[in-house]
């Protein structure tokens, strides 16, 4: 079967494209307050007005707004023109992954609120807070790997990185996008496409995992590699960063499609992969079964078994004890160094936790287990609260029986994931998907930690308010990095041929947590910023030292 495969070292060194910001108001002197403030608050945007839904329909074409404001009582003089909600949910017909936020007065909100029910669109009233809201509203929307840029400038300016340094870090070293064309069981044949984005590899060969989804794009990956590249910095691990993934939806898919699938990546990515070069891992929607096809692809191609090509295995191809419960007793882990810091007892805290899979469901265990009371669990199907505490173990086994959701648990109170993240609790840890708090909601949150188990759940636009609030946040380069970390114990272990007990293994990834933690919360206080700024400044040191230290040419 026939690959093609495209190795663009071009297109990943290419600037971050201008995020488009749409203004839709007929009232010219409102438009214009709103343009420069924007203008004066965020970077990298382009802002263009229009007075009318059908000037903005007609001149949009081809171009792909990140965010659109649109004044809800848009042209209402005029009867035949086109309203705000309408325009809103046109331009997301256009454009499915544009935000659209109305702008109204606030005697109208009531109206607005019942008009939007059920739909993705958002409202800003127009008061004293409008102005402060759009921005905020604008970095939320800001595509990942401008997020990332974000943090990467803030941290930047903070030790003063030299220009050179600073344009290799930044940019990807590699991005490769591979098209993969697959035998369905129908007999049709179906084009995927894949990526695999080499971040650095000052630090030593490229790690990473390898998502399926039909969200990923090049953006997402570069993004995440660039995540890894910081992640294993702080966990002081000898790996650079790398990410891959292949658009597709897997629960639509077969077993034998997906290996197919798995098989032909691995096919296309055989020059890139390697125990020295690019070791690759599960992350959403893959795991040990599709590292095992990984590792017998490669070790066909090239001749000899090769377990260390990737982590992540089944234990009986190499795999490591103590990697299912990695990530989750880590951010156990970070959260009692935090709370220590914070001089807060674990037995006098009550925690939150959205997302009940591995890692959600995991870090609700060892919380119980220190004496932390989980009142509140969630995922994907149902949240539920009990004020009085959640019997974690009962709960893990009423999912494993439940076809592995919570939907019908009966061990508390039904309510929503948007109220778990606002209850009065003393820890919350989103476990689940990104941008979970932003800033639309992160001024109601009333936890005094909180530690990301997930990738990305607060945006950039949650961060400013979080922090003016006093909030702690353990960024998920640090708190999640325990998966990484025994990642790396397997890789050495299958480098090696000899294999440690679990007990061995959960003390030495105890002792790394700690020491990760340690050195960011001194970063924090000598500089005195957020913790999540604190962890790129203490990575970014590590890999620009390295990057002065290997030279150029």
């Amino acid at each position: 079967m026939a690959i093609t495969a495209i190795s663009k070292k071009s297109k990943a060194a290419k600037q971050v494209a201008k995020a488009l910001i749409l203004i839709v108001e007929d009232d010219a002197l409102q438009a214009e307050i709103l343009k420069d403030h924007l203008e004066s608050s965020t970077e990298n945007c382009t802002i263009i007005r229009y007075s009318s839904g059908e000037e903005c329909i007609k001149a949009i074409g081809k171009k792909k707004p990140t965010i659109a404001f649109i004044d809800f009582n848009l042209n209402s003089k005029n009867k035949k023109a086109m309203d705000g909600l309408k325009l809103s949910k046109k331009i997301k017909e256009l454009n499915p992954k544009c935000e659209t936020i109305l702008l109204s007065d606030k005697n109208t909100e009531k109206a607005i609120n019942d008009a939007l029910k059920n739909s993705s669109v958002k409202f800003i009233a127009k008061d004293e807070k409008s102005l402060q809201l759009a921005s905020a509203a604008v970095q939320d929307t800001t595509n990942p790997f401008q997020a990332m840029i974000q943090r990467f400038d803030i941290a930047s300016k903070i030790i003063g990185l030299e220009q050179d340094v600073y344009n290799v870090i930044k940019n990807p070293s590699k991005l490769v996008e591979v098209s993969l064309p697959i035998k369905m069981d129908d007999g049709s044949i179906q084009t995927f496409d894949g990526y695999r984005v080499i971040h650095s590899t000052a630090l030593g060969p490229s790690k990473g995992g390898i998502r399926y989804s039909t969200a990923v794009d090049a953006d997402e990956v570069k993004a995440l590699a660039a995540w890894m590249t910081y992640k294993c910095a702080i966990a002081d691990i000898p790996y650079g960063g790398a990410k891959g993934g292949i658009n597709c939806e897997p629960s639509k898919m077969s077993v034998g499609e997906l290996e197919r699938l798995t098989r032909a990546y691995t096919a296309a990515m055989q020059d890139i992969f390697g125990v020295d070069k690019d070791i690759p891992a599960p992350d959403m929607n893959t795991g040990p079964r599709e590292m095992a096809w990984i590792v017998d692809e490669f070790s066909k191609i090239k001749g000899s078994f090769t377990p260390g090509i990737v982590t992540g295995k089944p234990l009986h191809l190499g795999g490591s004890l103590g990697r299912v419960e990695a990530t989750g007793r880590g951010v156990c882990t970070s959260a009692l160094e935090a709370l220590a810091k914070m001089k807060m007892s674990p037995k006098k805290c009550k925690a939150a936790v959205q997302g009940f899979g591995n890692v959600g469901s995991i870090t609700a265990k060892h919380f119980a287990m220190h004496g932390i009371k989980v009142v509140a669990i969630s995922d994907h199907t149902a949240a539920f609260y009990d004020p009085k505490g959640i019997d974690i173990e009962k709960a893990m086994a009423y999912r494993d029986s439940n076809k592995g959701v919570l939907k019908g648990y009966k061990g508390g109170k039904l309510i929503t994931n948007s109220e778990l993240l606002e209850l009065p609790v003393e820890i919350l840890a989103p476990c689940a998907l990104e941008n979970q708090i932003t800033a639309s909601n992160a001024s109601n949150i009333k936890a005094k930690l909180i530690v990301e188990g997930a990738n990305g759940p607060t945006t950039a636009g949650a961060d400013e308010i979080l922090n003016k609030k006093g909030v702690i946040v353990i960024p998920d380069i640090l708190a999640n990095g325990g998966g990484v970390t025994v990642s790396y114990f397997e890789w050495v272990q299958n480098r090696t041929g000899y294999y440690h007990s679990e007990e061995e293994i959960n003390n030495r990834a105890d002792r790394w947590m700690k020491q990760a933690f340690a050195n960011v919360w001194s970063v924090s206080t000598k500089h005195k910023i957020s913790m999540r700024i604190a962890a790129y400044v203490f990575a970014l040191e590590k890999v620009a030292k390295a990057i002065r230290s290997r030279g150029s040419y």
